[in-house]
């Protein structure tokens, strides 16, 4: 195994600063899929969404074919050797790769030069919210995957297994939403540049409303109730039917506050402000 890896890789015959194909002039077939470990936070206020993910990419290379029928597994520090497509997420505003205990991250070269290139990744990416109907709302979030460099004359992306099988889930745990949905589609953008591949993965989510029970509707319902005590109270005690009146005016607005304080500011009218 060490001779044909060092056989593969010696600098005669690979180099990785080249696409393969490319003196073929054919374009590169890479496929995407992506298991979910876990989701993060959704977060309304900020637009964007995390989520933990096994990412894996896979290509044909004729450079790396070898004779050996067991496929050769490198591990995460060995990346630097082979070619890697410049992919890369549209709508990310973080990511991080694990490092812990060691590179979360392998190779695998299969005899017929197909390779194998998988990683784990936190991410967080942006996502338009319609909080119209909030807190009855579902939002629709969406990765977007494609090349830097290299246009659909060149490479062109393919979701594993198609477009219903590409992703799986783990773990859909949260504790604010539903998962209720996962699509993946296949586009193509013209650019000034040239049109591109873009993969989307379409995640929707439902929120659950026991937060907004316990935290909105119950305490306004009961303090609304409450302040039909003053119809009860005499009409002589004026001093007493104002301050009920105004303590739970004051006490409606204050709550009511603190909970929009969470949301955007948005220029409609959500469903929250009307209850």
């Amino acid at each position: 195994t060490s001779k044909a890896i060092d056989k593969l890789f010696s600098k005669e015959s690979y180099d990785r600063r080249l696409r393969p194909h490319r003196q073929t002039g054919r374009l590169i077939n890479v496929t995407i899929g992506m298991t979910v470990v876990s989701f993060g936070q959704i977060r309304e206020r900020d637009m964007d969404f995390s989520l933990d993910i096994f990412f894996y990419q896979k290509w044909s290379d004729p450079r790396l074919k070898h004779s050996l029928k067991d496929p050769i597994i490198l591990g995460g520090e060995f990346k630097k050797l082979v070619w890697l497509p410049d992919t890369f997420f549209l709508n990310i505003k973080t990511a991080k790769f694990h490092t812990v205990p060691s590179d979360n991250s392998k190779i695998s070269i299969f005899e017929d030069g197909t390779v194998r290139y998988s990683t784990r990744l936190t991410l967080t990416a942006g996502c338009e919210m319609n909080l119209l109907d909030y807190p009855l709302d579902e939002q629709t979030c969406n990765l977007t995957i494609l090349s830097y460099a290299f246009s659909t004359h060149e490479m062109d992306y393919i979701w594993d297994g198609g477009t219903k099988s590409a992703i799986d889930v783990i773990n859909d745990a949260m504790n604010e939403f539903t998962l209720i949905g996962i699509n993946t589609s296949k586009q193509v953008f013209r650019y000034v540049t040239g049109p591109w591949t873009h993969l989307e993965a379409t995640f929707k989510f439902k929120r659950r409303l026991g937060y907004s029970i316990i935290q909105v509707y119950a305490p306004t319902i009961l303090i609304v109730a409450l302040s039909w005590l003053s119809f009860w109270i005499s009409k002589e005690a004026a001093p007493a039917r104002v301050a009920l009146g105004i303590t739970t005016v004051l006490t409606i607005v204050t709550l009511m506050g603190s909970f929009r304080a969470a949301v955007p500011k948005v220029s409609y009218v959500k469903a929250i402000d009307l209850f």
